[in-house]
C-alpha cells in the first residue's frame, strides 16, 4: 500500500468495536459484565478505540482474559515517554484563565507554593509546537491499528496451541480488515489540526480580551471549556466520561456542552451555536452561570483540603459579587452594604475559630464528649482497645452551626462545656489594637504555607477590589465590631493562628489558650492562669453584648443584594 498510495493510516471504526464489546459481555453467562471506555478520534463518532476489562467474577477474568484493547498507533506522533501534549493531568491552561485573586487564594489556603505563570505560558506554547511538529513532519510515517489482550499464560499457552492446530493462519486475513479505515497520513494530520487548532487559537483569543490574571467570570468559564475541547481534540480521548463537554443542552437545563447528542446526529463534534455569542465571544444570555465554578478543575488536586478551600470559593465569590455592584448604587443602599461586608467578614472569622478549634489537637470537654461518643460506635461495630485521648491521640471533629457561638465568656464556656484558659501578657502584643492588626491585618509572608484562613482571605481581595477610601472605612467599621463583640478571643501568634495556653497544670490536657482585655483595651496578665484575674472588675469577660446582636448579623447575600 505504500509503494501505491504512500504512507497511510489504519484507524477503528467504531461500529466494529461496539460489536466487539458486546460479544465480549457474553451475555449467556451469569455475572459476565464487563468495563468497557470508548474514546473518539479527533470528536468523531464513527472512528475511535476502546478498552474491555472483566470484572472479578465475569467469564473473561475467569478463562485468564484480563484487559483488551484496540487503538490505533498514530498518537506516537505526540508522544515523549509518554508525556502528550495538553495532557490530561496539565492545569496550566486553567491557572492562566483564572482570575489572580481566586488563584492565589486556593494557592494559599491549600499551602502550596506560588505558581509561575511565565512557566504556565511556556508549557502551554511548548505543547503547541510539539504538537504542531507532529502533525507536519510524519506525513511519511505509516501507523497501524492494534489490538492487544492481556492473558494469563495458561490461556496464552491454549491460544497458541490452538493456532498451531489450525496451521498458523493469519490473524487479519484480507477478507476480514473491514473493521478498518484506512487514509494517507497527510490527511489524518491535516484534519486534526483544523480540529486542534481553531480551539488554541478561540482560547488565546479569550485570554487577550483582559489583562493576564483579570478575566471576568463569564470568560474564565468559557477558557476552562476550551481548555477541556483542546485536550480531547486531536487524538483518541474519554469524551463519554466528560459530563462538561459530553452531557447536558440548555433545554434540558443540565450542565454541559452536549457533544453527545450533536455527534450522535452529525457525526462530529461541532459547537452548538445556540450557546454562544460568537460575536462578543461569549456565551449567551443565561448560559454562563450552568456552567461551575472554573477553579473547580484545579480543586481535584486537594482533596486533604477541598472543605476549606470550598468555604473560602464561597466568601469570596460573595465578596465578588457584593463589589461588582458597589459602583452602580445610589448612596444609600451603597452604606448598606458597605456595612454589611464587615459583619460577614466577621461573620467568618467565628466560623473559623470555632471549626479550626474542633480541628486542632486542642482538646477540652465537649471535644473529648465527640471523641468518646465515636469510640463507643467504634467499639460497638467491633472490639477494639480503648485509647486514652491525648494530644497524639485527638482526632480531627468536623462540626458545622446554623450560626456561630459568640466569642463572648458566657458563649465560649457553654460552648466548650468548661471554663476558657486565660493567658499570660504576651511579648508583643498587648492590648486590642495590636491583637487587631494581627488577626486581621497578617500579611501572607508571615503565614507562609501554613494556609490563610477564609476570612483573611476575603479580607485580602477586599483589599485588592475596594477603593482605598472604601477599604479603610470597611477596617473601621470591622475595627469597631472587634471591640464591641469580640471579648474573649483565641489565643493567636505569627507562629501559630490558635496558640495553647502554656499552663504547666493544663499540659496533660493540651487546652487552647483565651485572652482577655480590661477596660482601657489592654490586655489582663493572668501569669497564674485563673480564671480570677481574667474575671476582674472590667475586664472583656464581662461584657456580654456579642456579634449576634449586629443587626447586619442574619442578612444573608441574596437579601443584601436583593431590593
Amino acid at each position: 500500500m505504500e509503494e501505491r498510495y504512500g504512507a497511510h493510516t489504519w484507524m477503528w471504526r467504531s461500529c466494529c468495536l461496539d460489536k466487539v464489546a458486546d460479544a465480549f459481555q457474553m451475555r449467556e453467562y451469569e455475572g459476565s459484565k464487563i468495563m468497557v471506555s470508548k474514546y473518539n478520534w479527533c470528536m468523531t463518532r464513527d472512528v475511535g478505540t476502546i478498552t474491555i476489562t472483566g470484572k472479578k467474577g465475569s467469564m473473561i477474568r475467569k478463562g485468564g482474559l484480563m484487559h483488551s484493547q484496540f487503538y490505533g498507533m498514530g498518537k506516537l506522533q505526540f508522544d515523549a515517554n509518554k508525556h502528550f501534549p495538553w495532557d490530561d493531568g496539565d492545569d496550566t491552561m486553567a491557572i492562566l484563565a483564572l482570575d489572580n485573586h481566586y488563584r492565589d487564594a486556593l494557592r494559599s489556603t491549600m499551602g502550596a507554593k506560588t505558581i509561575d505563570l511565565s512557566e504556565c505560558r511556556r508549557s502551554y506554547n511548548h505543547c503547541g509546537r510539539r504538537y504542531v511538529i507532529g502533525t507536519r513532519t510524519n506525513d511519511d510515517q505509516s501507523w497501524g491499528g492494534r489490538e492487544e489482550h492481556r492473558m494469563s499464560l495458561t490461556l496464552t499457552q491454549a491460544v497458541n496451541s490452538e493456532l498451531h492446530c489450525r496451521g498458523n493462519p493469519e490473524l487479519r486475513r484480507k477478507e476480514t480488515r473491514t473493521q478498518f479505515y484506512v487514509h494517507p497520513t497527510k490527511i489524518i494530520n491535516m484534519f486534526s489540526e483544523v480540529v486542534a487548532l481553531p480551539i488554541a487559537s478561540w482560547y488565546q483569543q479569550t485570554l487577550g480580551m483582559a489583562p493576564e490574571g483579570m478575566l471576568g467570570m463569564d470568560h474564565q468559564k468559557l477558557a476552562i471549556l476550551q481548555c477541556l475541547l483542546l485536550k480531547n481534540s486531536y487524538w483518541c480521548s474519554p469524551l463519554s466520561q466528560i459530563s462538561l463537554l459530553w452531557k447536558g443542552t440548555v433545554e434540558d437545563n443540565k450542565v454541559g456542552l452536549g457533544l453527545k447528542e450533536v455527534i450522535e446526529k452529525y457525526g462530529f463534534g461541532w459547537l452548538p451555536k445556540r450557546m454562544f455569542n460568537w460575536e462578543a465571544n461569549n456565551f449567551i444570555a443565561d448560559v454562563a452561570k450552568q456552567f461551575p465554578f472554573p477553579i473547580r478543575t484545579l480543586e481535584r488536586r486537594f482533596n486533604k483540603r477541598k472543605g476549606e478551600w470550598h468555604i473560602t470559593k464561597e466568601i469570596l465569590q460573595e465578596m465578588d459579587q457584593v463589589t461588582g455592584r458597589l459602583d452602580s448604587l445610589k448612596d444609600e443602599d451603597r452604606m448598606f452594604l458597605m456595612n454589611w461586608i464587615p459583619t460577614r467578614v466577621m461573620r467568618q472569622y467565628h466560623d473559623d475559630v470555632w471549626e479550626r478549634l474542633y480541628r486542632s489537637p486542642y482538646l477540652f470537654k465537649s471535644k473529648e464528649h465527640d471523641l468518646e461518643h465515636r469510640q463507643e460506635q467504634d467499639e460497638e461495630a467491633g472490639p477494639r482497645k480503648k485509647r486514652k485521648l491525648t494530644i497524639k491521640t485527638a482526632k480531627v471533629i468536623k462540626k458545622t452551626w446554623d450560626e456561630p457561638p459568640a466569642l463572648t465568656y458566657a458563649s465560649v464556656k457553654a460552648e466548650l462545656e468548661e471554663n476558657p484558659h486565660p493567658v499570660g501578657l504576651g511579648k508583643s502584643y498587648r492590648n486590642r489594637e495590636d491583637f487587631f492588626k494581627l488577626i486581621f491585618g497578617i500579611t501572607e509572608a508571615d503565614w507562609g504555607t501554613k494556609g490563610i484562613p477564609p476570612y483573611l482571605q476575603a479580607v485580602k481581595y477586599l483589599k485588592a477590589k475596594l477603593s482605598a477610601a472604601d477599604y479603610e472605612s470597611m477596617m473601621q467599621r470591622l475595627r469597631r465590631l472587634f471591640d464591641r463583640t469580640c471579648h474573649c478571643v483565641p489565643n493567636i501568634s505569627k507562629e501559630k493562628w490558635l496558640a495553647g495556653c502554656g499552663s504547666k497544670s493544663a499540659k496533660s490536657n493540651f487546652k487552647p489558650g483565651w485572652v482577655a482585655f480590661d477596660e482601657n483595651g489592654d490586655r489582663i496578665d493572668c501569669s497564674s492562669y485563673k480564671a480570677k484575674y481574667a474575671l476582674q472588675k472590667g475586664s472583656s469577660w464581662l461584657e456580654t453584648r456579642s456579634i449576634h446582636d449586629d443587626p447586619y448579623w442574619n442578612i444573608s447575600l441574596e437579601d443584601a443584594l436583593g431590593d
